[in-house]
């Protein structure tokens, strides 16, 4: 046996990253629309324009 075969060097490794086998499976693109935050900043302007009970002044 080489040293270059006892570290593993040229072997497929066990464990490969999920964006690698996403890549290689050729997953089709998501085509659902981007979700909104428009909800969000509704309620964030709400509570701005309405003080909260027991605030200081």
């Amino acid at each position: 046996m080489s040293g270059d075969r006892a570290r593993g060097e040229g072997e497929i490794p066990a464990v490969r990253p999920l964006t690698e086998r996403r890549l290689r499976a050729h997953i089709p693109a998501d085509t659902r629309p981007l979700p909104s935050v428009e909800k969000y900043d509704q309620l964030l302007a709400s509570r701005r324009d309405t003080p909260s009970e027991g605030a200081a002044p």
